[in-house]
């Protein structure tokens, strides 16, 4: 009797001690986030691709290619266009409680970087710019929860604000592109070093597409997503345009690394 106890004691204590199953979406009484598939995940990539395409083909403009160490304000718009896309369709108010903060802070550091462009023709002088912006950035962000009336979800709301305007500035890193054009001369001076930079970016390239593949196949759940209350009703609509985010921030993201390589190369030169 008393080694039959025991056994249902145990038993039970291994069962409390089990995981216990997720709830699913529908479940919870919200509907899925995406419709998880191939579908979104092609969709992403085309975005992605098409993106990358468009700055590329500004390697062949004329205001590009002649004035290799000036930065190309083309670039920087056809990025900033880029910018406001996201900025709009982007449901930062599933992230946030404050969702016009992130979206404030990423047109204004994309007109920012905008502004630098056409004013610093010299790309060094152009980066002490985005370091102002940035810390502009910061500052501006935590004086915004500070004067919140209701500091719900501070860190939610102070992440996506910052995440959204580095995203900005870093697609304005575009604007360096003229000074690739160098990485030729580079190479003759100093092959390995330019070889290095040059599969960095490829690296980056690969990188930033398997981030953009794992967020578009990785969407069916709403909890995986959403970080505030919201009406669940609100969910399906808010994220039906998520797949075009996806597929441009990472074009905008690969600013930054345009901007790393350019300056590596007229260091080697």
């Amino acid at each position: 009797m008393a080694d039959h106890d025991a056994d249902s004691r145990r038993a039970d204590s291994l069962q409390a001690d089990s995981p216990k199953p997720k709830e699913s979406p529908t479940a919870l009484g919200v509907a899925p986030l995406v419709q998880n598939g191939t579908g979104m995940v092609m969709r992403t990539l085309l975005v992605e691709l098409v993106g990358y395409l468009c700055m590329a083909a500004l390697w062949f403009a004329p205001a590009t290619s002649t004035v290799p160490y000036a930065a190309s304000p083309w670039a920087a718009c056809e990025a900033f266009v880029f910018v406001v896309i996201v900025a709009l369709l982007y449901p930062f108010r599933l992230r946030t409680p404050s969702q016009m903060a992130a979206r404030v802070a990423a047109i204004a550091m994309g007109l920012g970087g905008l502004v630098a462009s056409f004013r610093e023709p010299m790309g060094g002088r152009w980066m002490v710019w985005m370091v102002a912006l940035a810390s502009l950035l910061v500052i501006g962000s935590f004086l915004y929860e500070l004067l919140r009336a209701t500091r719900t979800r501070m860190i939610f709301s102070l992440s996506t604000t910052m995440a959204a305007g580095i995203v900005s500035l870093c697609g304005m890193g575009w604007c360096m592109l003229p000074q690739l054009h160098l990485w030729g001369e580079a190479r003759q001076r100093n092959p390995v070093a330019a070889w290095f930079v040059f599969a960095g970016m490829v690296l980056a390239f690969l990188l930033l597409g398997l981030a953009s593949y794992l967020w578009s196949r990785g969407s069916a759940s709403v909890a995986d997503f959403v970080r505030v209350d919201v009406d669940p009703t609100i969910v399906a609509p808010s994220v039906r345009n998520l797949w075009l985010c996806w597929g441009l921030i990472p074009v905008l993201l690969y600013g930054a690394v345009v901007a790393v390589a350019a300056w590596l190369v007229i260091m080697l030169l």
